[in-house]
Parts: structure tokens; sequence; C-alpha cells
């Protein structure tokens, strides 16, 4: 029982860290694709600032692959969190697994304890019955003893 309760308090201890690292692991894959699609955004718009008047067709065309780029971006962005939340998400279910076979085992574990307390209370009545039943009969045994003598 005394190692049931430390693992439970570390399993939710271990709980709580996953969910906050998968909410700073979130956090952090949608800063890093936000700053790369500012980046890429400022970095294709600053070439398209540098394109001739005259090569309209150009800016067109790279207007057209900026948008395929920040829309591919944002899809990897989703997918990426969607995957990490699933991965976070397995987890999250292992350990409730985990917590709810330690919490019946604790449970079986109480029970035993109780079990054998009780048990360990009736063998010291019946240890204590038999220390006064071998007093009666050492008095009983010098009561005979004097009477013979």
């Amino acid at each position: 029982m005394h190692t049931a309760v430390p693992k439970l308090k570390k399993l939710y201890r271990l709980l709580m860290e996953v969910a906050s690292v998968g909410h700073l692991l979130s956090s952090l894959i949608s800063h890093h694709f936000s700053s790369a699609s500012t980046s890429l955004s400022g970095s294709l718009g600053a070439k398209i600032k540098t394109l001739n008047t005259g090569q309209n067709w150009q800016k067109f065309a790279l207007d057209n692959k900026i948008t395929k780029l920040e829309s591919d971006l944002q899809a990897a962005t989703v997918q990426e969190t969607d995957r990490n939340l699933q991965k976070e998400v397995e987890n999250s279910n292992t350990l409730k697994r985990q917590v709810s076979e330690l919490t019946i085992k604790r449970d079986s574990l109480e029970r035993e304890l109780t079990a054998a307390k009780s048990r360990i209370t009736e063998l010291q009545g019946s240890v204590k019955t038999s220390r006064n039943q071998a007093a009666d009969l050492r008095q009983d045994n010098t009561r005979v003893e004097a009477a013979r003598a």
C-alpha cells in the first residue's frame, strides 16, 4: 500500500506534466509556423516589390505561389497539431488506464490489509485466551501437587 500511493501521485504528476508539455508543444508549433509563415510572406513580398512593372505576369505567378505556400503551411500546421494532440490523447488514455489499474490494486491491498489486521486481532485474542488457560492449568497443577504432598 505504501508504494501504491506514491506511484499514483507520480502518475498524476506525470499526467499533469504531459498536459503541460502538450500545451507548450502546441504553442511552440503554432508560434514556429506563424513565424515561418510571416518570414516567408515577408521574404516573398520583398522579392515581388523588386520586380519591374513590365513583369506583372511574374508577380501574378509569385502571388499564386505565395498563396499556395501559405495554404500548404497552414495545412501542415493543422496536421502536425492534430498528430500531436492525438498522441497526447493516447498518452492521457494510457495514463488513465494505469491510474485505474493502480486504484483497483490499491483497493485490493487495502482490503487485504484490513483482513490481515482483523486476523491479527483474532490471533491476539487467541493468544491471550491460551495464556489464561495455561495460567489456569499451572494453578490447577500447583493445587494438585499441593494436595498430593
